[in-house]
C-alpha cells in the first residue's frame, strides 16, 4: 500500500505540474485581463470620485473640470468606453451645476460682506454724528451754565453792593445819630 500511495502521489504531483504547465498562458492572460479591467475601472472610479468634490470652492471646481474636458475617451478604453463616456458626461453636468451654484454663492457672499461694510460705515457715521451732536449739547449746556453761573455771581456782587451800601449808610447814619 506504501508503494501503491507513493506512485500515486508521484502522479498526482506530475499531473498537477503538466496541468500547471499547460494552463501557465492561460492563467497569464486571465491575470492580464484582470488588471486590465481594473486600469479602466479604477479610470471610471476616478471620474465617478469627481462626483463628490461638490462642495469645493470655485476655483477648484474649474480645475476639477478642466481636467475632465481634457481627458481623452477614445479606442484605448476598449469596451469601457461608452461607460467612461456616459460617467465623465455625468461628472461634467454635475460639477458644472455645482460651480453655477458655487459662483452664486460666492457672488451673495461678496454682496453680504459689502452690505455688511456699507452697514458698519454707516453705524461708524451715525455714531460719530451722535457723539458730535451729545458734545456740541454738552457744550451748548456747559455754555448755558457758566452763563448763569455768571448771572448768579452778578447777582451776588450787586446784592453784596448793596449791603455794603446799605451798611455804610446805617454806619454813617449811626455815626451822625452819635454825633
Amino acid at each position: 500500500p506504501r508503494k501503491i500511495d507513493a506512485e500515486r502521489k508521484r502522479m498526482r504531483d506530475l499531473l498537477d505540474s503538466w496541468q500547471a504547465e499547460v494552463r501557465q498562458p492561460l492563467t497569464e492572460w486571465e491575470q492580464a485581463e484582470e488588471a486590465r479591467k481594473a486600469k479602466h475601472q479604477a479610470g471610471i472610479d476616478q471620474i465617478s470620485l469627481r462626483l463628490e468634490c461638490r462642495d469645493l470652492d470655485a476655483a477648484e471646481l474649474k480645475s476639477n473640470i478642466a481636467w475632465l474636458e481634457g481627458m481623452a475617451i477614445g479606442a484605448d478604453w476598449e469596451e469601457f468606453e461608452t461607460e467612461a463616456a456616459r460617467a465623465k458626461d455625468k461628472a461634467l453636468a454635475a460639477l458644472r451645476e455645482a460651480l453655477a451654484a458655487r459662483e452664486k454663492y460666492e457672488a451673495e457672499q461678496a454682496e453680504l460682506a459689502e452690505l455688511r461694510r456699507k452697514q458698519a460705515e454707516q453705524e461708524q457715521k451715525d455714531r460719530e454724528a451722535r457723539i458730535a451732536q451729545e458734545a456740541a449739547e454738552k457744550a451748548q449746556r456747559e455754555a448755558e451754565a457758566k452763563a448763569q453761573a455768571e448771572r448768579d455771581a452778578a447777582a451776588h456782587r450787586e446784592r453784596e453792593l448793596e449791603l455794603q451800601d446799605e451798611r455804610a449808610k446805617r454806619a454813617e447814619l449811626e455815626a451822625q445819630q452819635r454825633a
